[in-house]
């Protein structure tokens, strides 16, 4: 035991907190931990020996001359002139009471240096048995733990670092400490260990799994001390954004075996990232619902998108493909209008399916925003020049049908709907690309909506279905 003060006298003695009176030749600084030792009144309630002690760290000292009054006296005291006498005070905040008995350490009481025993029971080490992770080294040169439980999320899982801006120190410790966790005994799930660190000064982060070749001998040995390897990290992954250039998509950093970090426009509709790039999102209520309305239509649009190949081309294929998607897509606007959609289109054609899929979803939509009824007919037939699929729906019949295929137009009962009027014009533009067009015909009860396909070889015209309606 290395006895460095006593409890001062001069100043009050607390339960949570204390000053040490530091014994010539004696020193305490920062950090330092001490425990004082007395008598409990009522022996009975103390540790076996009837005693109460008290363990702290300092977290202030102070030195200044006793018998001084004013601030040039110590130009005086130098000369010998005054007679003063050196304090040097430390003040000690309480981590620790064994018992817990919350009395005041008595004035005089001598302060003893918290060592070896004495500084695991000042930081709670006989607590965490085998859940002791070590975090670096005390002023005193013992390794300095914590509890691994508080970190792991079992009983918590923040940690704040403080330290001088601008030199890397914070960085630095946190990856330290990541090194601790994944190579420390008290971590038992190392195998299912991960961490993401973000880098956001430079590329410094990019050499993580580099050995440090300014690692000294020193620093070696403390590595050893906390029973850690002085080595890189093992296993890494390093990810940055893409480079601004045209081409294959390359990561912008000097690392050359780093991963272009990016989403696809699939990904992008698929996790629903539109909000994100919205700022003010949540402080305007209008704009909100419209983001939120688009991002799920998004993430409808590509959840039946044949993800494991490449976009889809042109080719043959049945009309009937596109029923189950389309009905998947639009199964919320149907529940909400109660509607449902009559199919009769045992058709085959030839064009891009994705390209079919957007211009009849379109024309869908359009019949359940503008339409009275609740059924909706998808039918398509087959005559000399090709094959025709059409959307009918129920409503008062239009006149003027070419102007509704021209971009930002829209229909005189559009008013309270929304829309940008794009929707058809972008259904003409999909159905010139595989040589049909688009068009629209009023019915007696309401309005259709279709499109064309040329004949493509090998096709054989049914002289029993119904011909292009007049």
């Amino acid at each position: 035991m290395r006895q460095v003060g006593m409890v001062l006298g001069s100043r009050e003695a607390g339960a949570l907190d204390f000053w040490v009176a530091v014994e010539e030749g004696q020193y305490l600084r920062l950090d330092d931990l001490v425990y004082v030792e007395f008598r409990h009144p009522d022996p009975r309630k103390g540790d076996p020996n009837g005693n109460v002690r008290y363990y702290g760290m300092v977290d202030q000292v102070i030195k200044l001359y006793e018998g001084a009054q004013f601030d040039t006296d110590v130009f005086l005291a130098r000369r010998d002139l005054l007679p003063v006498s050196l304090s040097y005070a430390a003040h000690v905040q309480v981590t620790r009471l064994v018992p817990e008995e919350y009395l005041p350490p008595d004035p005089g009481s001598p302060v003893f240096l918290a060592q070896q025993e004495a500084l695991g029971l000042a930081l709670y080490y006989d607590r965490m048995q085998d859940q002791r992770l070590p975090v670096g080294l005390l002023k005193n040169g013992e390794v300095a733990y914590i509890n691994f439980e508080f970190l792991n999320g079992f009983k918590g899982g923040h940690v704040n670092i403080s330290g001088v801006s601008g030199v890397a120190a914070k960085t630095s410790y946190a990856t330290f400490l990541l090194h601790s966790l994944f190579q420390s005994p008290a971590n038992r799930q190392k195998a299912n260990t991960k961490a993401l660190i973000f880098n956001v000064k430079g590329e410094d982060l990019f050499y993580l799994d580099k050995d440090n070749s300014g690692l000294n001998d020193e620093a070696r040995e403390a590595y050893e001390k906390l029973a850690l390897p002085a080595q890189a990290f093992q296993s890494v992954a390093f990810l940055a954004p893409p480079r601004k250039t045209p081409g294959d998509i390359l990561a912008d950093v000097s690392r050359p075996d780093a991963s272009a970090y990016h989403w696809d426009l699939v990904q992008f509709c698929r996790e629903g990232l539109l909000p994100f790039l919205f700022t003010d999102r949540g402080a305007m209520s209008n704009l909100g619902f419209l983001i939120d309305q688009v991002t799920e239509r998004l993430r409808r649009l590509v959840e039946d998108l044949p993800l494991t190949r490449r976009p889809s081309q042109e080719r043959t294929f049945e009309l009937e493909e596109l029923q189950g998607r389309l009905e998947r897509f639009l199964a919320p606007q149907l529940a909400e209008k109660s509607a449902w959609i009559q199919w009769q289109i045992p058709h085959t054609v030839r064009a891009n399916p994705d390209a079919v899929y957007q211009a009849l979803l379109n024309l869908l939509d359009n019949a359940l925003k503008y339409g009275t009824g609740s059924e909706i007919v998808v039918q398509s037939g087959q005559n000399a020049e090709g094959v025709w699929l059409e959307v009918r729906n129920q409503g008062q019949p239009l006149e003027d049908f070419e102007r509704l295929f021209l971009a930002g137009q829209r229909g005189v009962h559009a008013a309270n709907v929304r829309g940008t009027g794009l929707g058809l014009a972008l259904v003409r533009r999909l159905a010139a690309g595989w040589g049909g067009t688009a068009y629209g015909r009023a019915l007696e009860n309401g309005n259709a909506f279709g499109l064309t396909f040329p004949l493509h070889r090998g096709t054989t015209l049914k002289r029993s279905e119904n011909h292009t309606p007049v």
